[in-house]
């Protein structure tokens, strides 16, 4: 998908000298920047609409010059409310340890100016019913008439997974086994054996089809199920299941 956009841009651009995009291993061309004037002050990368997912444009003085459809319904805010607003007070983004990421003095923006690499970021974006979880590509542009950088956002919705992952936590955290025995045990202590059925099980299996699977009696699987949960400290196979996926992440 971002591929595709990518691919827009470069065909756009028959002078590549005059831009400046810079992603992880990607780097192409070099512009002196400076801030925008005339027309170009509401400026857009061409291949923008080419992006199918939530995206939006900050300028040079980190205010926001355009959001699509995606970026309303992620963001919770409508493109008139937001155009021409500082970028961190829109998404308000937070890391997810709840330590505030979007903030006036930006240092996303601070290392696109320096040319650095820009990596995707993973944040907490507040909104109202709920909030939302998205994984962010931020690309440094540089407008045709040199004023930049102008960060592209391209984001995608990872609420589920987040969600996901927190249940599987709190599932895994119910167990008197402490986190330093967990740290010392976790699956590394079971045997190749039993690992192969704790990982059928995390792809849902049943014993019986766990029996069918390995060769084994059903009888055989239930003891090293009881054998997988005395291990491990846990109560029932959900909370193995989760204290495995845990363990893997």
């Amino acid at each position: 998908m971002f591929s595709t956009a990518l691919d827009h841009f470069a065909e756009s651009t028959p002078d590549r000298s005059s831009w400046l995009l810079k992603v992880p291993g990607t780097l192409l061309g070099r512009a002196e920047m400076r801030e925008p004037h005339g027309p170009e002050a509401t400026w857009t990368p061409p291949w923008i609409h080419a992006v199918a997912a939530a995206a939006w444009v900050v300028g040079p003085d980190m205010r926001m010059s355009y959001l699509n459809q995606d970026a309303e319904r992620l963001l919770g805010v409508r493109a008139s409310r937001a155009l021409d607003r500082p970028c961190h007070q829109v998404v308000a983004g937070r890391e997810p340890s709840g330590r505030p990421s979007c903030r006036a003095e930006c240092p996303i923006f601070e290392a696109a100016r320096r040319g650095r690499e820009v990596r995707p970021k993973t944040l907490r974006i507040r909104r109202s019913p709920g909030d939302r979880w998205a994984t962010i590509l931020m690309i440094p542009t540089i407008a045709p008439d040199h004023s930049g950088p102008w960060l592209v956002h391209c984001a995608i919705d990872t609420t589920g997974i987040a969600r996901a992952h927190g249940y599987v936590t709190r599932v895994a955290s119910r167990t008197p086994i402490t986190q330093n025995e967990r740290q010392l045990k976790g699956v590394d202590c079971l045997t190749r054996r039993e690992r192969e059925i704790l990982d059928l099980l995390v792809r849902d299996e049943t014993l019986w089809a766990i029996s069918n699977e390995l060769h084994i009696s059903h009888a055989t699987v239930r003891n090293h199920v009881q054998h997988i949960l005395s291990k491990l400290g846990v109560h029932s196979i959900a909370q193995a299941v989760a204290l495995s996926l845990i363990d893997t992440t």
